[in-house]
C-alpha cells in the first residue's frame, strides 16, 4: 500500500498555490518528481486539475506545514510530523 496522499496531483497543485514549501518536499510528500512539481507550478502540468486540500482532508496539518516550510532540507518532515523529532 502506497502511503501517497489521495489525488497526488490535486494536492501538489494545492501545496503549490498555497504555502512556500520546496518543490523537493512537496514531490517527496505527493511521490512525484520534482520536475513535474515543477510544471504544475509553471503552469505546464495539471491544467484543469482542482487544487485538492490536504488540510481538509485529514492528510496535513498547518502545523506540520508550517514546521516544514522553515526546514528547508527536510524533505521527511510531511511524512509523518512527528518523525522530525526522533
Amino acid at each position: 500500500m502506497s502511503n501517497a496522499p489521495f489525488m497526488p496531483k490535486a494536492t501538489a497543485v494545492w501545496l503549490v498555490e498555497n504555502t512556500t514549501l520546496s518543490f523537493k518536499q512537496i514531490a517527496n510528500f505527493c511521490q512525484l518528481h520534482e520536475l513535474e512539481v515543477k510544471g504544475i507550478a509553471d503552469g505546464d502540468v495539471a491544467k484543469g486539475i482542482k487544487a485538492y486540500n490536504p488540510i481538509l482532508a485529514g492528510q496535513l496539518t498547518r502545523e506540520e506545514i508550517t514546521h516544514s516550510v522553515h526546514l528547508h532540507n527536510c524533505v521527511a518532515c510531511l511524512i509523518p510530523f512527528s518523525s522530525c523529532f526522533m
